[in-house]
């Protein structure tokens, strides 16, 4: 599908060309058979670039998310842990308040 479409511009402005005899084109044909080339490659080269390009940003992202997981698992571990320590400790701002109890073990 992509390299019929644009196959059919040239073509056409070609056909165009030959058929007026070239009254009143402001673009040669030999533009538009250079298009017919040049368009192919550069499609081509774009395809490649995509595809060197998605792999590492899927790692990226894969990267980020998996960094962000465990981050996350290690808070809630490390409030979890700190829970166990001390049952009956809250924070209130940067005040620790506790009440009896102490240290579990």
């Amino acid at each position: 599908m992509i390299r019929i479409i644009p196959y059919s511009l040239e073509f056409c402005l070609i056909v165009t060309y030959i058929e007026t005899r070239g009254d009143g084109a402001t673009i040669h044909p030999w533009f538009w058979i250079i298009c017919l080339f040049i368009r192919p490659m550069l499609v081509s080269v774009a395809f490649q670039y995509y595809l060197y390009l998605r792999p590492r940003i899927v790692v990226h992202a894969e990267a980020l998310i998996t960094q962000l997981v465990l981050e996350h698992s290690l808070r809630i571990w490390l409030v979890a842990e700190d829970r166990r320590r001390y049952p009956f400790t809250t924070t209130c701002g940067s005040v620790i308040l506790s009440w009896g109890g102490g240290e579990r073990r």
